[in-house]
């Protein structure tokens, strides 16, 4: 896990940053840049600090780097934007979809940007577009619960047209568990069978997902009451509610929906870690180098996809800060999680951990990523030219070059003895 977060960190700040100034060359605000690296950096430090001795102590692992309110970013990044490459969002009539996320981000942002800086006048502009939303109740439900949609399989070429075709059954369950509120679609995403629906049974699979469907409440068992608190509230909500106008309570929906696909992304990760140690079993790789590239490469590739995509939209300044505020959150937050969990369980208030040889390679070239990043930007004045991208993709592969050597012992990982071990 240690050596995935770090490496998942130089995987986004070299590779993923170096694709977004590659896809469009951008100029960014060095204060703001400074800021991001730099705290990254003292993160970084601090985390080596904390991991040197291998114990975790309960008051390192809930320590954090505190945020800096600076209501000026946004506009910061935006205030050189290319206004010819910002189309407006495509209208859509079901809150799924390939590109529902990335509508959802900008639509978001700009918003952001409206309110906080009157300066900015921006706007989510929605275009215009014949709805094909069937009307009524059932023909609404079967309408959403489609796992491929008409719109995506028109814009698909023959690859994603096979993708969608082979995650349709696994998106068919999704869409029939996990709500889905989208600002950006036809009444945002309010469906109310499926809604109504979603709110009878997500209840009870997550108790199967936290593997507590045994449970009893007293001499009651725990999914029969669950079953029917939830049935009993998706029965109010359908007699309450009309099928053509939102209700003003549809945003309760998000969070339920945000729970509903955290617990799902525990499964699959749980799933995900089995199949990578039964490849590391197999093939004598390490968990520390699978964390490395399969873990991090698959934990990342979304933020890869969402980064380019958005700077092919007109907003490479926006996919560039994701790339110091995503892998910084991750880091932080999921050791200082891990550990404070596993400290604060401990009769002495701390955890031993192993953090293994590839640890120090993976700090190392973290710095060096972001030192470069630091260097290069002053010395061009702000400007992120194809040739960044070209020094952040270099940089990534001597890293995985350098720890395929050192998982294969053609070499010794960085940082370790290189005596023969007694």
């Amino acid at each position: 896990m240690f050596t995935e977060l770090i490496g998942a960190g130089v995987f986004v700040t070299s590779l993923i940053a170096g694709s977004v100034a590659i896809t469009k060359p951008f100029k960014v605000s060095l204060r703001s840049l400074m800021r991001d690296a730099c705290f990254y950096i003292v993160s970084i430090c601090w985390i080596n600090y904390v991991v040197w001795d291998e114990m975790v102590y309960l008051w390192e692992a809930i320590t954090r780097i505190p945020s800096v309110p600076d209501p000026d970013v946004l506009h910061t990044y935006l205030a050189n934007r290319d206004t010819g490459a910002i189309p407006k969002i495509p209208g859509k009539s079901r809150p799924f979809g390939l590109h529902a996320k990335l509508d959802i981000a900008i639509a978001t942002e700009l918003e952001r940007a409206k309110l906080r800086r009157g300066s900015v006048q921006l706007s989510p502009e929605i275009s215009d577009y014949v709805s094909d939303r069937p009307k009524g109740l059932f023909r609404e439900f079967l309408y959403d619960v489609n796992p491929i949609s008409k719109e995506d399989w028109k814009k698909s070429g023959i690859l994603f047209k096979i993708v969608l075709i082979i995650r349709s059954p696994v998106m068919l369950l999704l869409q029939l568990f996990i709500p889905v509120v989208n600002p950006t679609v036809e009444k945002r995403g309010w469906s109310k069978l499926l809604n109504c629906f979603q709110l009878c049974i997500t209840p009870t699979i997550a108790l199967f997902l936290l593997n507590v469907w045994q449970t009893t409440f007293g001499n009651v068992p725990l999914i029969p009451l669950v079953l029917v608190v939830g049935s009993t509230i998706g029965v109010i909500v359908f007699l309450t509610t009309h099928v053509d106008r939102v209700p003003k309570f549809h945003n309760i929906f998000a969070f339920l929906g945000f729970l509903a696909a955290m617990l799902t992304v525990y499964l699959v990760a749980g799933e995900v870690m089995g199949v990578l140690q039964c490849i590391g079993y197999a093939s004598g790789i390490s968990d520390a180098m699978l964390g490395i590239t399969f873990l991090a490469w698959g934990n990342s590739i979304g933020d890869l996809v969402a980064n380019v995509a958005i700077a092919r939209r007109g907003f490479p300044r926006m996919g560039y800060a994701a790339c110091f505020g995503g892998p910084m959150f991750n880091t932080l937050l999921g050791l200082g999680l891990t550990y404070g969990i596993a400290a604060a369980t401990d009769p002495e208030q701390h955890t031993k951990i192993r953090v293994g040889n590839m640890a120090p390679g993976c700090i190392a070239f973290l710095l060096c990523s972001l030192i470069a990043t630091i260097i290069y930007l002053n010395i061009t004045g702000a400007t992120a030219r194809y040739s960044y991208g070209g020094l952040l993709y270099s940089i990534y592969f001597a890293f995985i070059l350098i720890q395929f050597l050192s998982e294969f012992h053609v070499i010794h990982p960085l940082g370790t003895d290189h005596r023969p071990d007694v």
